[in-house]
Order: structure tokens, then sequence, then C-alpha cells
């Protein structure tokens, strides 16, 4: 009973992935679905890596690009439950990211907030190796960099270097992290 199951979830992955050929998602290798697959708006280019894994069990991930927008996922990444990316300019998720439930990325403020204020369209990067834990959120303009952790719940408003972790709202450095180039968490 085990195989049949294992065998009809390959099926499953199979039957959506033309869908999102259609949809013009483009591959760079396969990608990896545990649960629902993600809900695509592509107005745009998105692009991902070999074995970039999506698991919604429990919240559909929802992915969408504006008539400019790009996003591009790495290989090896991660994606849990319940995410919104939404790229009117550019996403870009590096290789070995880890992202967690309920988080969301989307490089557009969609609205003013005042007469005198425009909306802010900025571009969004997250280097390699990058985990984005539980209900984070990371707004237009900001670039994390490599080795590094966003804490649970933290609402990211500026760019971080590589190897700290940073948490709060709004996200400020908690402490520096140790990893070498080569290294990638598990």
């Amino acid at each position: 009973m085990a195989r049949i199951t294992r065998v009809a979830r390959s099926l499953k992955g199979l039957c959506t992935m033309p869908f999102w050929w259609l949809a013009g998602v483009r591959f760079q290798g396969r990608v990896v679905l545990q649960g629902r697959s993600p809900t695509v708006h592509n107005e745009g280019r998105i692009v991902m890596g070999q074995r970039v894994l999506f698991r919604a069990t429990h919240g559909r991930v929802r992915l969408s690009t504006g008539p400019d927008g790009l996003l591009l996922i790495g290989k090896r990444s991660f994606i849990n439950s319940n995410c919104n990316f939404h790229a009117t300019k550019r996403i870009e998720i590096g290789d070995y990211c880890l992202i967690g439930e309920n988080v969301v990325i989307d490089d557009c403020s969609h609205h003013s907030i005042d007469q005198t204020s425009d909306i802010k369209m900025e571009p969004i990067k997250l280097g390699k190796n990058v985990w984005v834990a539980n209900n984070a959120t990371i707004m237009p303009g900001v670039s994390i960099g490599d080795h590094s952790v966003v804490a649970a719940g933290s609402v990211v408003t500026r760019s971080f270097e590589d190897r700290v972790l940073i948490a709060g709202v709004p996200a400020r450095v908690i402490r520096k992290l140790t990893a070498s180039d080569d290294w990638i968490r598990r």
C-alpha cells in the first residue's frame, strides 16, 4: 500500500508540472511537491532551480509576478506551507535557502502611505543558504547576505550583511553567525 501511495504522489506531481509550464514557469531541474501544488499567477517570469522543494501540507504556496516581474528560486531551496511571493520587479532566492511557513516576500508596497509618498517597488535578494523562519515578512529593497537567519515573526525593512541572525519589528542584528562558505544548513 505504501508503494502505491508513493506512485500516486509522483503521478500527481507530474500532472501539475505541464500546467506550470503553460503558466510560463521555467525549470532548471526537477521540482519536488509535498502536499498541494503552488498557486501560480505569472505575468512575468518564474525560474526554479533544480530540486526546489515545496511543502504545502496545510496552505498553498502562492507565486505571482507582475508584467515586468522576475521570481528566481535557487537550487535545493525549501518553501514551506502558506508562503506568498510577489515579484513586481525582481525577487531572487539563493541556492539552499529555507523558507518557513507563512513567510511573505513582496517587492512592492502596493499602496502609498499618504499623498506625498509613492508606491515602493525595489528588488529583493536572499543570498545563499539563508533561513527565513515562520511568519517573517521581507519588504521591498531588502538584500540579506549569505548564511544569514531571519527569526520568526520578523519584519525586514532594510538590508543585512552575510552571516548574521536578525530579529524583531523592524529587524535588527542580534548576533554574528559562524559558517564556512561551503556549509549548507540542514
